[in-house]
């Protein structure tokens, strides 16, 4: 199993555990309704994305962060790898953009050598309202530019995920609700089960399953979201090969090592 599976193999508590970690940190989930955080759990739960790092709120509604499109982009089949590069004054005014625009490009490379460029924009009137409302435009344009290139690049290159409406995110709800209730009746049942009849191996008492645990599911998640970074930026595909963690094999130890010696590299990368 890989680090993406971690995260796509996400259990409900788990998930809960990680949208709880996003509100306590205030990285937009704080001020969340029940009702929103509702929708943050089916849409992460759908996309198979991670509430802390992927998916947050914005002006009350969903909004994936750059680190969510990067997982859905690197997650495709047919994705090869992608470059990004900020548009000079000129190109800008060749596009028919404002020069004091922010634009973006992304080129992205398919397993049939063809590729796709798109851009994306954030206004002078974006960053300078933003910035009284210290909004994401406003206080981190550049990032916010590279995100809306990325998003419309993998739109155009592999087509947008399904997308959920209102109607059918209320239908999952209701769905996982009802199957939440048939799992403390199956619970309830069981238990009842071993107290009149015993367990088939007489006094020996049935153990559930225990879930991975937490620490080592961060860390794994970590180690993830670090190989993004690593491989955006172009460390060695010696550092990423041996630094991309085994959860069968490797200890919590052995990810936390892995995951010091990459941010080691992004480091160095960056100081370059």
């Amino acid at each position: 199993m890989t680090t993406t599976t971690a995260i796509e193999r996400m259990s409900d508590t788990r998930l809960q555990q990680r949208i709880d970690m996003n509100r306590d940190a205030k990285f937009g989930l704080e001020n969340a309704t029940v009702e929103q955080l509702n929708v943050i759990f089916v849409l992460c739960k759908h996309l198979r994305l991670d509430p802390l790092t992927d998916m947050t709120l914005f002006q009350g509604r969903p909004w994936r962060t750059l680190d969510g499109e990067l997982r859905l982009l690197h997650r495709h089949p047919e994705y090869v790898t992608h470059k990004q590069w900020a548009l000079s004054e000129q190109e800008k005014l060749d596009g028919g953009w404002n020069k004091d625009d922010v634009v973006w490009a992304t080129e992205i490379l398919k397993t049939n050598g063809h590729s796709v460029i798109q851009w994306g924009k954030i206004t002078r009137a974006e960053i300078e309202t933003g910035q009284g409302r210290r909004t994401p435009h406003g206080m981190h344009p550049v990032e916010m530019a590279q995100k809306r290139s990325l998003a419309r690049a993998r739109k155009f290159a592999f087509g947008g995920e399904e997308q959920l409406d209102q109607t059918q995110i209320e239908e999952i709800l209701a769905t996982e609700t009802a199957l939440r209730g048939d799992r403390e009746k199956t619970k309830a049942l069981a238990a009842k089960y071993v107290q009149i009849y015993g367990t088939d191996d007489g006094d020996i008492e049935a153990k559930p399953i225990p879930e991975r645990d937490p620490e080592l599911q961060d860390a794994l998640i970590d180690n993830e979201t670090l190989l993004i970074d690593a491989r955006d930026i172009g460390v060695g595909q010696g550092v990423l090969k041996r630094c991309k963690a085994d959860p069968e094999k490797w200890s919590l130890s052995d990810i936390r090592e892995a995951n010091n010696e990459l941010r080691s590299s992004i480091r160095s990368h960056q100081e370059l």
